[in-house]
Parts: C-alpha cells; sequence; structure tokens
C-alpha cells in the first residue's frame, strides 16, 4: 500500500513538473507534444541526478567516521555504503537516461529549438512577464511544423505560397508590416512557382518555410533559400536538405531598410519528385523607403568606431582554449550585458589541420530573429572571420557557423564550437 501511494505520489509530482514547464500552452500538433515530453523529462532527470553526488559523498563521509571513530561501529559504516550504493545506481539510471533523452532530442528536434542543454538560461518573456528557460520560450514561440507557423501569422501578415499540404511539396514566404502586396502564378510544367511584390516604409520581417512531403521523392529534396539587397549585400543564403522521407525548415530574418530607396529580393525554391525533377519556387521583391539601416536596433547607442581608438576594442566572448580539438562543434551562446558594437566574430576551423573553405556566420537573438548570415573571410586556412561593424543591444544570442562540421570543439568548450567575438560596449 505504502509503495503504491508512493508511486502515485511521484506521477503527481511529475505531472505538476511538466504543467508548471508548460504554463497555460498547449501544443499546436503530436510533434510538439513529444518535444514537450522529452524536455520535461530530461528536466526532472536532471533535477534527481544532480544533487545524487553530493548524497554519496556525505555517505562514504560517514562510512569513515563510522569505521575510524571511536566506537567503530561496523554495522553503521555497512548500512552507509550500501545505501551508497543504492545512490550511485540510482545516479547512473537517471546519467542513462539523459543519454537517450538527449539522443531522441537532437535526432528529431535539435535543428529547431537548440541544445536541450540550454534549460538552464534563463529568459525574461517581455510579452506576459514570466521567467523562462530558452528551451520553454522556443517550444512555446516557435512552431515545429512550418505550416503552423504560416497558420497563425497576424493578420497584417501578407502570405505568398507555392503548394499545400496536398501537394508533393510546399514553401511560403510571408511578410510582416508590408502594403501593396501583390502575387501572380508562374505556371510550369516542372518549374512551377509564385511571384510577389510588395513595399515597405521602415522594418519588416520575412519569414521563409519550405515542406518536403515523405514517400514522394526517390531521392532526398535540395533546397535554396537566398536573400539579397538591392546593393548585393547577402542577408541570408541556405541550402538545407530535407531528407525523401519528409521534413522541412523555416528561417526569420529582420530588416531595417536605409533612409535611400533600396529593395530585398527573396527566393526559395524546392526540388525533388521523380528522375526527371521538378522544382517549386516562389520569388519576388520588396522596395523600401525610410528606415534606419542597421543589424539589430539597439537598446542604447553603442560608441561608432570613428569616436573610439582602437586600443578600446577588447574580446567581448570567447570559447577557444590551448587543448586538443575534434570537429562538430554546436552553436556557441553569448550574452552581452550592454549595447555593443561588434568588429569581429572568428570561429576557428582546425579540421585535422586541413583548414576550411569559407562559409557563413549568423547569430539568433531569443526572438528567433536571425541577424545575417555575413560571408567569412579565410584567415591563415583555419580561421573564418567577420570583419564589420555590427550594432547589437545587451541580450542573448546564439552563434551559428555553416560548417559546423569542421567547425573545432573539445570537452573544454562544452561541446560548443570555438568563437571569438570582439567589439567595444
Amino acid at each position: 500500500m505504502f509503495r503504491r501511494l508512493t508511486l502515485s505520489l511521484m506521477i503527481g509530482i511529475v505531472s505538476v513538473i511538466s504543467a508548471h514547464s508548460q504554463g497555460t500552452f498547449q501544443p499546436r500538433d503530436a510533434d510538439e507534444m513529444e518535444a514537450w515530453q522529452i524536455y520535461n523529462q530530461y528536466k526532472e532527470s536532471c533535477r534527481v541526478a544532480d544533487p545524487l553526488e553530493k548524497q554519496i559523498k556525505g555517505k562514504f563521509n560517514d562510512s569513515l567516521m563510522g569505521m575510524y571513530g571511536p566506537f567503530g561501529i561496523l554495522a553503521v559504516e555497512q548500512s552507509d555504503r550500501s545505501e551508497a550504493v543504492a545512490l550511485r545506481n540510482k545516479e547512473e539510471a537517471e546519467l542513462k537516461r539523459q543519454v537517450q533523452l538527449l539522443e531522441a532530442w537532437n535526432r528529431k528536434f535539435y535543428w529547431r529549438y537548440g541544445d536541450l542543454a540550454w534549460f538552464n538560461d534563463k529568459i525574461k518573456d517581455a510579452k506576459n512577464g514570466r521567467d523562462m528557460d530558452r528551451i520553454e520560450f522556443a517550444l512555446t514561440y516557435f512552431p515545429f511544423n512550418p505550416k503552423n507557423a504560416v497558420s497563425e501569422t497576424s493578420s497584417t501578415a501578407s502570405v505568398a505560397q507555392k503548394g499545400s499540404a496536398d501537394s508533393w511539396s510546399s514553401i511560403s514566404v510571408s511578410l510582416s508590416k508590408v502594403s501593396n502586396f501583390k502575387t501572380e502564378d508562374r505556371p510550369g510544367r516542372r518549374n512551377s512557382g509564385t511571384g510577389f511584390s510588395a513595399e515597405a516604409f521602415g522594418p519588416f520581417t520575412v519569414r521563409i518555410s519550405i515542406v518536403g512531403k515523405g514517400g514522394v521523392s526517390y531521392t532526398d529534396y535540395k533546397t535554396n533559400i537566398t536573400v539579397k539587397s538591392s546593393d548585393g549585400k547577402v542577408l541570408l543564403a541556405e541550402s538545407p536538405v530535407i531528407s525523401k522521407g519528409g521534413g522541412n525548415a523555416s528561417f526569420t530574418l529582420n530588416w531595417s531598410p536605409p533612409n535611400t530607396a533600396s529593395a530585398m529580393d527573396v527566393s526559395a525554391s524546392i526540388s525533388g519528385g521523380n528522375s526527371e525533377g521538378f522544382t517549386y519556387f516562389v520569388s519576388g521583391r520588396i522596395t523600401t523607403r525610410a528606415g534606419n539601416i542597421s543589424d539589430a536596433q539597439p537598446s542604447a547607442a553603442p560608441p561608432t568606431m570613428q569616436t573610439v581608438d582602437p586600443a578600446s576594442v577588447k574580446t567581448l566572448f570567447n570559447t577557444g582554449n590551448d587543448y586538443g580539438v575534434a570537429n562538430g562543434g554546436n552553436p556557441a551562446v553569448v550574452t552581452l550585458r550592454a549595447a555593443s558594437l561588434i568588429t569581429q566574430i572568428s570561429t576557428y576551423h582546425w579540421n585535422n589541420g586541413q583548414g576550411a573553405a569559407g562559409g557563413t556566420i549568423k547569430l539568433m537573438n531569443t526572438n528567433g530573429d536571425t541577424i545575417g548570415p555575413w560571408p567569412v573571410t579565410v584567415r591563415a586556412k583555419f580561421y573564418w572571420e567577420v570583419n564589420k561593424e555590427i550594432k547589437l543591444p545587451a541580450g542573448t544570442y546564439t552563434v551559428f557557423d555553416s560548417d559546423p562540421a569542421t567547425w573545432a570543439q573539445n570537452s573544454q568548450s562544452g561541446g560548443r564550437g570555438m568563437v571569438t567575438i570582439k567589439g567595444v560596449q
């Protein structure tokens, strides 16, 4: 009876913890329900396992006191030792469970929500003033399936779309805070798409979602996403591979146009199907007018390089170290405690002494907004550098490297890719 009551209490406690983590939020579909379950189970396992090591050490100390104390009561020593062994077995079981949960998370959810260990990073939700961790924030505000993101866009958003849930694939480009939005069908036998045009008079947001349906294509889907400003600056360049078994990819870009007339060109495509190949695409242009160009709007204006002595530039963040490295760096997370003017972002690609051809580096803030990407300059074969002035408000940012397969990392960096950020605060 006592064991049954204890089990009931434990189930109730886990349910309360899960409900507290989710607040009043309800997952939008089965995929998100699975993500919440893994997230809650991992947090609970960490909560159980973390204090066990301290308890184990305490029990062994008790054992030693029992063995060498003035009374030398062996029964006490044996009791403590048995309890310590039981605690160790419990700890190992929880650690094994965490490994299994991490593997399940990384297979399906890492690309969308990031490292599960980020639940230790705290965020203030500006929408309701509630304290949240980074994973809870992402699960709440970033739909796992892009088609759900499209359905939840505000009434002011304009959507250019090719394909639907019944098609072999679909692409949607959602524009927020634009006017004079127009679309046109661009049919074709193999290449079929949708064109669009719009105007913007200040900062606006572009959300691009691509979905490939499972069981249709003989090979993995090939995609291409490019966003450029009219002066040739590449704002976004991605080519995610979507499995022939089905999958999706989505990107968000916020842009503040310059004071002079300019434009942004958006192009997204997906190819697959049979050996002949079929392509869906969505492409268009947003013409812009007034605005204040910057990669992000700072909450307080940082100094400009024209008024700052170069000697004032300092390292604001660094995950590098002098120990041996391996490939496969995970995105790094940096917190800027004040508005900053970044002058350089550098990632390290040792790659067993081979280095790596240049790619891009980008940032993402806690709202899921992408800043960049920027093409890199390769220095001394191993260092990818973005040398430009980037204004950032205080906050937490995730650094993404376009070639994580060669991005250096080690246990000292916590598996995070090695990155150095320099600038002025």
